[in-house]
């Protein structure tokens, strides 16, 4: 069966050759150009707090801080948790990492120099046993390309749907293999389309939209034998949000969310 959706599969991308020598493939990055729509928020989101100019979201075992004052102080304290203080980083951002599960904690950005700004805001810490509802989960019907899913912590993270060489999205729904990596996996550009370009002129420059041959697997074989494929950027890696922490709590469970989702 493998093999018979395999040469199917490479028939299709045959017939494709033609087309895809006389296109030129124009694809959005996430940076540079303008970013693609994220899908409108859900139900149990994160739990955004105040409206404030800096924001404060609770994930498992951490808080984040964005937009607060570049280079100032922000100060997590709470009952029974040690009192810590950070400097925001160059984007306004700040982590607080091994926070007890289920605790309070109040967060204040202590350089603000305006007093509705540098108000406090107090998150509760998620616990690895809260679910979200099901209606969190009622994501949109994503697009071939470039999409965001929000997390349980409001994180938002790159996600790149490739149906099967020769369909569209509509045609589904298909067998999927989902690829979540820290490594340049969401992409935009098609790797079965630069390779054909390549093919035909082994001259051109790499193109930094273009997936490495990490994805070959997912990005070219999957689709050819009949699989659409999904490919998700690990939390703080490419046009992913977040702080990378490959073996933490909240990356562990963005893989739980996204296959929930989908």
């Amino acid at each position: 069966m493998y093999r018979h959706n395999m040469m199917r599969g490479i028939r299709k991308s045959a017939a494709l050759i033609a087309v895809l020598a006389a296109v030129a493939v124009v694809a959005s990055a996430c940076a540079g150009s303008p970013p693609p729509r994220p899908l409108p928020p859900r139900p149990g989101q994160g739990p955004a707090v105040g409206e404030r100019t800096y924001l404060v979201r609770a994930g498992i075992e951490q808080v984040y801080v964005t937009d607060a004052t570049v280079g100032g102080t922000v100060r997590l304290s709470g009952p029974g948790t040690p009192t810590q203080s950070k400097v925001a980083d160059a984007f306004g951002s700040v982590v607080f990492r091994g926070l007890t599960q289920g605790s309070t904690v109040t967060v204040t950005d202590e350089s603000a120099t305006d007093e509705s700004t540098a108000a406090s805001q107090t998150v509760r810490v998620l616990d690895v046993d809260e679910q979200p509802s099901d209606a969190f989960y009622r994501a949109p019907l994503m697009q071939a390309g470039l999409n965001y899913i929000p997390m349980r912590d409001g994180t938002l993270l790159a996600v790149v749907v490739r149906p099967p060489v020769g369909q569209s999205v509509s045609d589904g729904p298909f067998p999927t293999l989902i690829e979540y990596s820290g490594y340049a996996v969401s992409a935009p550009q098609d790797p079965l389309a630069d390779k054909v370009a390549r093919l035909l002129d082994p001259s051109l420059p790499n193109d930094p939209l273009t997936p490495g041959g990490e994805t070959f697997v997912g990005g070219v074989l999957a689709r050819l034998a009949g699989y659409a494929t999904v490919s998700v950027q690990l939390r703080g890696t490419g046009c992913s949000g977040g702080e990378s922490d490959l073996f933490d709590l909240p990356s562990s469970y963005d893989g739980y969310d996204v296959v929930e989702t989908l």
